[in-house]
């Protein structure tokens, strides 16, 4: 019965079906689209950005300067005086020295 169904519809497995499969879409659609998409994250990437190189400088400032804290916290070099000369003493980070104990 297949093959009668087959033979009377023409279909093979090489024929293409009458209604189309899916959406078509005209590829200046599709080129208009993906250049709006590209000039509009191009205009947030402006607006959003960094303003003035004053701005940059002064991020980029901050940056250097918590930086410089960070490794000082990690290297605190303290002065102690003992018997009337300052020895100078890294501790590790963490560590606090209160009334000349650790």
């Amino acid at each position: 019965m297949a093959a009668a169904a087959a033979a009377a519809g023409g279909g093979g497995s090489g024929t293409a079906s009458p209604t189309p499969r899916g959406v078509s879409i005209d590829v200046r659609i599709f080129l208009v689209v993906i250049a709006a998409a590209m000039a509009v994250s191009f205009g947030v990437g402006v607006v959003f950005g960094p303003t003035t190189t004053a701005e940059l400088a002064a991020a980029r400032a901050m940056a250097a300067q918590r930086q410089q804290q960070q490794q000082r916290s990690l290297l605190a070099a303290q002065e102690v005086t003992a018997g009337g000369g300052t020895v100078s003493m890294s501790l590790p980070a963490g560590t606090d020295q209160k009334d000349g104990a650790t």
